[in-house]
């Protein structure tokens, strides 16, 4: 790709291990709306490709699906074939694979299941429900996703990977060898024995390795975990995402793991509560840390620290020592990092064998905006393919809504510029020479862009 910018600097082994820097298509704040329209892969490479990188090639680890759509184009674009036949061709026939293939439509695939998403109940007397999901145009998935699969055919797929049968021994080991990227080493991690390889996560469960990874979109869901010591492999396929807690694949492969391995399994590591540290200091954590997609919530009681990540519940965090602390409603952890003065700016998530590097967000300093500016700022805005946003007044406070998703508060940090705190997302309206309000400026994820205010 001799037109790809700073493609020279990018090479296949950025692109396996989520290291290239390239901005993820979707992570795009436009991304959810635009799923259902018809798109070419040209189209959807040339949406990315003049995007500033997130950082330099290697300097990173953070999971990129612009990166897996690359490499399926580069399939087809060295193969001559499609990405379908080529991998129906390579691996899919030779592997009696007869269930596996590149989906492209619904109306394509003989027995696709329908995807289903659960709506979580606003308050304890409401009942959960289940409701058919927006059937995605596939296209836009690509080598990020475009794969379709049955239990046994991904069973037979991880038999054939382990034994040799389709790569060789070297790219296997490749392929298991978690990535160290220039950050990692600067923390002193020259080597890691968990992390991410290539499309593969490499943990550790209760004593025993696994090689993981799980995938979804909207109304499904999947996981694949395999224990190489015990020659044992989990397959998890769903059809609703987002999943009843009870029934996420990851969880409900971990239980299956759990009755079949029982015996070789170690009890459960919780780590020691750090009872000598001085809770006033706890002050030095609080506030919110971009996860990316989503923020995680710091707050505290009175000798107690919360952790909350967006769409979650808040679940304390224990002091583990130090300036880490740990979750016991899950196996996860997270260390605070100070700068040179002394101050918490960014934070390190570890949990399955990988680690996310996050960075604190500065406090939002909310301004008083009287009601009539709040009400003009109300009205539908157009995202595109489909997408609006709704904006509302409502007793002094302003409140956005995206097509498809929940209504969440957004918060004035100035006359005409608002936030949310639940993602690291502001929002600007700007008015015509006349003082009306006709557009906003939307800022998320390292991109801006204008949307027309149409009602």
């Amino acid at each position: 790709m001799p037109d790809y910018p700073r493609g020279n600097e990018v090479t296949i082994h950025h692109l396996l291990s989520h290291t290239s820097g390239i901005r993820s298509y979707t992570s795009k704040p436009e991304f959810t709306n635009q799923v259902v329209a018809k798109i070419t892969t040209q189209e959807l490479i040339n949406s990315f490709k003049n995007d500033p990188f997130d950082f330099d090639p290697g300097e990173k680890w953070q999971y990129n699906n612009s990166g897996y759509f690359l490499l399926g184009y580069l399939i087809e674009k060295i193969s001559g074939q499609t990405y379908h036949d080529y991998l129906k061709e390579r691996f899919f026939d030779p592997l009696g694979m007869a269930h596996t293939g590149a989906r492209t439509t619904p109306e394509t695939l003989e027995k696709a299941a329908i995807g289903y998403a659960f709506q979580q109940p606003e308050s304890y007397t409401d009942t959960s429900k289940v409701e058919p999901s927006a059937v995605w145009n596939m296209q836009w998935a690509g080598g990020a996703g475009i794969l379709y699969s049955t239990v046994d055919d991904l069973s037979k797929w991880t038999q054939a990977l382990f034994s040799g049968q389709v790569l060789s021994e070297r790219s296997l080991q490749a392929a298991l060898s978690p990535v160290v990227t220039e950050e990692d080493r600067a923390a002193g991690l020259e080597k890691k024995h968990e992390g991410y390889g290539y499309g593969l996560g490499i943990s550790n469960y209760r004593g025993l390795k696994i090689v993981e990874h799980g995938g979804g979109l909207a109304g499904f869901a999947s996981y694949l975990a395999h224990y190489p010591d015990k020659d044992f492999t989990v397959v998890v396929l769903g059809n609703t995402s987002p999943s009843a807690p009870e029934s996420q694949p990851a969880t409900l492969a971990r239980r299956i793991a759990g009755a079949f391995l029982w015996q070789d399994l170690k009890p459960r590591e919780v780590p020691e509560v750090d009872t000598s540290i001085d809770s006033s200091k706890y002050s030095d954590y609080l506030g919110r840390y971009d996860y990316l997609s989503a923020v995680l919530t710091v707050t505290r009681g009175e000798d107690q620290l919360y952790a909350q990540l967006t769409g979650q519940q808040k679940f304390e965090i224990y002091p583990a020592g130090g300036d880490e602390f740990f979750w016991k409603v899950a196996e996860a952890r997270v260390k605070f990092l100070r700068d040179d003065k002394g101050e918490v700016t960014k934070a390190i998530h570890f949990q399955n064998g990988q680690s996310l590097h996050v960075k604190k967000l500065a406090e939002i300093k909310i301004a008083e905006i009287d009601a009539d500016t709040l009400r003009s700022y109300a009205g539908l805005y157009d995202y595109g393919l489909g997408g609006k946003l709704t904006v509302t007044e409502d007793k002094g406070r302003l409140f956005a809504q995206m097509t498809g998703q929940a209504k969440h508060q957004i918060f004035p940090e100035s006359k005409t510029s608002f936030v949310w705190k639940i993602v690291n997302a502001r929002i600007v309206f700007l008015k015509d020479e006349d003082g009306q309000v006709v557009k906003a400026k939307h800022t998320q994820g390292g991109t801006s862009f204008e949307v027309k205010k149409i009602e």
